[in-house]
């Protein structure tokens, strides 16, 4: 009877064994076709982009623009498209195995769009640094023309040449003529050459007034600052002396000066009573 019932137990769990790796087996079976379907699908999305764009057809902004815009949008379709794998796997016994499959086959779809997106940037890139190279490069050009006219127009003129007249158009454009510092500095030099004994003593004189005029500012200021110094301590002075009148004129309560009456000084005393006589009894004599 044992043995019967141990040889039934042993049926029934082979039994249940080979359906649950037939179950396996039939899910494998599915999801290896879905991953086949959808690495398909991804891959003829996918191509359509790389083939209208191959390495090396991207030869303007423009067709960058259009080439990212359209990696953008099949970006977007790979990570939908992985939500609803996503999502489908859930139900399933090996739900974990089946989302590390949608992620596998979502990184593989995105890595096949890399190229696009790598050489779509790497030529805006260079075609904005290499725009910015030629406005520097013209700026340059503009900034070493400008400075080339600054030099000419400001060229000092040889040792004792002549200064040169405006001409009417500088005059009606109101520009000045060029200041010639050569000359300039050597009419310095002849007139300090040429001056008389006469003009040097004056100068001397001149100098020596100035100098006495500026120790006479000097002593008027210090004394300025003196008396400035000397009425702010009259000032403070007086209103110290207010602050002491004040607190003494205040006594506090209960002190002896509050309590005794003051006496009025110089008061007149009272008038001394006059004493009487005592009148004598009638009949007596005086």
């Amino acid at each position: 009877m044992n043995a019967i019932r141990f040889t039934f137990t042993y049926l029934v769990a082979s039994l249940i064994a080979c359906a649950g790796h037939v179950a396996m087996a039939q899910q494998a079976t599915g999801e290896a076709g879905a991953v086949r379907a959808s690495e398909a699908t991804t891959a003829g999305d996918t191509n359509s982009v790389i083939g209208r764009f191959p390495p090396g057809s991207i030869q303007s902004v423009e067709s960058a623009d259009i080439a990212l815009a359209d990696a953008e949008k099949e970006r977007s379709a790979i990570e939908a498209r992985f939500t609803q794998e996503k999502q489908a796997c859930m139900p399933k016994f090996f739900a974990s195995s089946c989302v590390d499959e949608a992620k596998e086959r979502r990184r593989h779809a995105l890595l096949k769009l890399r190229p696009v997106e790598i050489e779509a940037n790497t030529f805006k890139r260079t075609a904005r640094v290499k725009s910015r190279d030629e406005a520097l490069e013209k700026r340059r050009q503009k900034d070493a023309d400008a400075g080339i006219d600054r030099d000419a127009s400001s060229t000092p003129a040889p040792f004792g040449a002549e200064a040169v007249p405006p001409t009417d158009a500088d005059a009606r454009a109101g520009r000045k003529p060029p200041k010639k510092a050569g000359v300039d500095r050597a009419a310095r030099h002849e007139e300090r050459v040429t001056r008389t004994p006469e003009e040097e003593r004056a100068e001397e004189a001149m100098r020596a007034k100035n100098v006495v005029d500026y120790e006479k500012k000097v002593k008027a200021a210090e004394a300025r600052q003196q008396e400035i110094a000397r009425r702010k301590a009259e000032k403070y002075q007086k209103i110290e002396e207010k602050r002491k009148l004040k607190d003494g004129a205040i006594q506090p309560p209960g002190s002896p000066s509050a309590t005794s009456s003051p006496t009025a000084p110089n008061a007149p005393a009272a008038p001394a009573t006059p004493a009487t006589t005592p009148t004598p009894a009638p009949g007596k004599a005086q």
